[in-house]
């Protein structure tokens, strides 16, 4: 018999953590002010059935004293029910039995007679959800007006999908996840009755992989008695539930926050020699990561949450003042989005290996870097160079406006607060390399993320042209992209932010220019191909 089955609660005292629910039926039991219809609802395995099961045998218990609203657990009624032979316990599995047929057959013809041999005839319709709207309508007036001998306990996972004329007929009862001190108490107990002794660690791994679900808790430390040994630790429960160390994540962390980009995919390396795979290890970093972020908010908060030895969490605390609140965020949204692509990566490991080597190996930490578009960017014509020839007819040249030349002992050194010498009055080079420009225009983008992120996008999509007395034209595909760039706080800024990066003053000229915008995919796709060799078929 399954653990889940054997040490599955019999009575009200013996409920785990649903303190608030189990209260109240049992004043309701010892009162004699019992409801004509319940709905229990909460997450898979918190104890909804079993509940329903308690009280539909205390309703139908001959042995049950008057004062007590526990079953005795030992009359043939309590019997049937436990073992799901009662003939006036009815259940019912909406999942799969959703239709109006199925109700009519089931519930409604069946609540007409008496129960045999208990007081009451108790139906419970588990993920009542599942219903369809007809068997909702056609149980609706049944269920608001049910005989006098007939009691519904509807459970549920969604009671969103309800209609609120089910709901609004029932006593609603809601169950909560079980905390991770009391299911590792629960899981504890039933090790001991087993005759087991699991060491600490793997308790704290059950209990996190369980996500508060009682009957999953249980249902693992059935697969590790089911090893065989009567102590079961790291190395032989790792044959059934895969695990990381809490070292090797918070090892890997420090590397990631310290951007030691090397040692990180060392530790990669490690996993792989020792056969974990990979969707595992983060999957556990994603919840270290968590306890992360709350305690660079809340210490003593995370404290709470995390399994983690004193020494570790102190080292955890120490990386919080390592890195922006801001950048945990962003690094914990990268890990989840790499985490994904685990399963459908040719390389399991790869996608690891690119978070270490994105984060680690980048300045830019608040978006994934983009290249500015530079491909119309052509290199300076020099004096000696003759300008290319073209078709149109070339004006006659006008002298460009004299500059006023500053001598290097009259300009103070240039500072985003304070400059001497104001960046008009420093002289243009004749020349302005591209890659120059370039590199102040990436610049720029990473100062103005955190200011004005909305531009962000934008200036990255933009295309630079050549530098001309002292104009910086910039193409961008769209009209609103034109107007978002010519409002004047943004381009005071852009200017502004390229004079502190370049030294002198340009000024920018925003163009639309259709040609960037995006082509169809089947282009796309073309072009995708052909760089790797091949061709769309």
């Amino acid at each position: 018999m399954a653990l889940y089955h054997k040490h599955r609660p019999q009575t009200f005292d013996t409920v785990i953590h649903q303190e608030h629910i189990v209260t109240t039926l049992k004043n309701e039991l010892t009162s004699g002010k019992i409801a004509h219809a319940y709905l229990f609802s909460g997450p898979h395995g918190v104890g909804k059935t079993t509940t329903a099961r308690i009280l539909a045998k205390s309703l139908n218990c001959t042995g049950r004293k008057k004062d007590d609203p526990n079953p005795c657990d030992t009359c043939d009624s309590c019997k049937d029910i436990s073992q799901s032979r009662s003939i006036d316990v009815i259940e019912i599995d909406a999942a799969s039995q959703t239709g109006v047929d199925n109700v009519r057959e089931n519930i409604i013809e069946n609540a007409q007679f008496k129960p045999t041999r208990g007081t009451y005839k108790i139906f419970i319709v588990d993920e009542v959800h599942m219903l369809s709207t007809a068997a909702f309508n056609a149980l609706l007036k049944t269920l608001e007006e049910p005989p006098s001998h007939v009691v519904f306990i509807l459970a549920t996972t969604d009671a969103q999908k309800l209609p609120a004329t089910v709901v609004s007929r029932c006593q609603r009862f809601t169950f909560g996840k079980v905390p991770d001190e009391t299911m590792k108490k629960h899981l504890s107990h039933i090790a001991q009755e087993e005759g087991v002794t699991i060491d600490d660690d793997i308790l704290h791994a059950v209990v996190r992989k369980a996500r508060g679900g009682a009957r999953d808790a249980v249902s693992i430390l059935d697969q590790l008695i089911a090893l065989g040994e009567t102590h079961i630790t790291k190395e032989n429960a790792s044959f059934v539930m895969p695990t990381t160390s809490n070292e090797s994540q918070l090892s890997f962390l420090t590397h990631i926050v310290q951007k030691n980009s090397a040692a990180a995919l060392e530790s990669i390396r490690t996993l792989s020699e020792h056969g974990i795979y990979p969707y595992i290890f983060a999957e556990e970093l994603v919840g270290l990561m968590r306890i992360f972020l709350i305690a660079s908010v809340d210490s003593n908060l995370a404290k709470k949450e995390a399994y983690l030895p004193d020494s570790d969490f102190a080292t955890l605390e120490a990386l919080t003042k390592q890195i922006s609140r801001g950048d945990i965020v962003r690094l914990l949204d990268r890990t989840i989005s790499r985490m994904y692509e685990i399963k459908s990566s040719p390389l399991p490991y790869l996608p690891l290996e690119l978070l270490v080597v994105e984060w680690s190996g980048s300045g830019d930490h608040s978006v994934p870097t983009t290249p500015v578009n530079t491909s119309r960017i052509t290199p300076p014509i020099s004096p000696s160079t003759p300008p290319p020839t073209t078709k149109t007819t070339t004006p006659p040249s006008i002298p460009a406006p004299e500059t006023v030349i500053v001598t290097p002992a009259e300009v103070a050194p240039t500072s985003p607060s304070h400059t001497t010498a104001s960046p008009e009055t420093q002289q243009i080079p004749a020349s302005v390399d591209a890659s120059t420009v370039s590199k102040a225009w990436n610049a720029v983008i990473k100062d103005m993320e955190k200011s004005t992120p909305s531009l962000i996008f934008i200036l990255k999509n933009a295309t630079l042209r050549p530098v001309n007395n002292g104009v910086l034209p910039v193409d961008v595909a769209y009209s609103f992209h034109q107007d978002k760039l010519n409002q004047t706080a943004n381009k005071k800024k852009i200017e502004e932010g390229l004079t502190h990066h370049l030294g002198f003053r340009l000024t920018l000229d925003v163009s639309v220019d259709p040609s960037k915008q995006p082509r169809d995919a089947a282009a796309d796709l073309n072009d995708l191909a052909a760089a790797f060799g091949g061709s769309v078929v």
